[in-house]
């Protein structure tokens, strides 16, 4: 039912996925290992050639002064800050080559999220409903922080099904854990 499917990328930025990345040190060579940058190329050719939107869930950009006065931290946002991962108008920031919306396929960029699920405190549920959109498949990083978080979020409140398969190669393969 590719009408009522939606594939959702999750941070697939530079300081993901590239070697130069600024958070690729922690997950290169689980990258690599899993093959996950093809898996996810792959999972984008196949939704696009099944007309299948693709909604790219990003992180939050770093800048100067983004988390000035914030007194409830967590690891990710610690982590963040600290590194400057994912800074407005950097490398890393930028999707990943390969990887970028296209929005001629319906492609959607939904408001960054701020923590680990696509659907806390963005659009992506309400965008999701403006097509109809019950059925999800997931790839991106990380598995076992955003992607996670996401589908159960999606499978607890947000949309009627989530699909964990996918028609060529299952989510699990297209996923890197920390």
């Amino acid at each position: 039912m590719p009408e009522k499917t939606a594939l959702v990328l999750i941070d697939v930025y530079n300081d993901f996925l590239h070697p130069g990345g600024k958070a690729n040190a922690a997950l290169g060579e689980s990258l690599e290992a899993s093959n996950t940058t093809e898996h996810i190329k792959l999972a984008l050719r196949v939704a696009r050639s099944a007309g299948i939107p693709v909604y790219y869930s990003l992180h939050q950009q770093y800048h100067d002064g983004k988390y000035t006065g914030f007194e409830h931290w967590n690891d990710m946002l610690r982590s963040v800050q600290t590194s400057r991962s994912f800074e407005e108008g950097s490398f890393g920031a930028q999707i990943h080559e390969g990887l970028e919306p296209d929005p001629s396929n319906g492609d959607v960029i939904i408001s960054k999220h701020w923590n680990q699920s696509s659907f806390h405190n963005t659009d992506l549920d309400w965008l999701l409903r403006q097509r109809n959109i019950t059925d999800l498949v997931f790839a991106g990083l990380v598995a076992n922080t955003c992607i996670e978080t996401t589908a159960r979020m999606a499978n607890e409140q947000y949309v009627v099904r989530i699909d964990l398969r996918f028609p060529i190669t299952s989510v699990c393969d297209l996923l890197t854990e920390a």
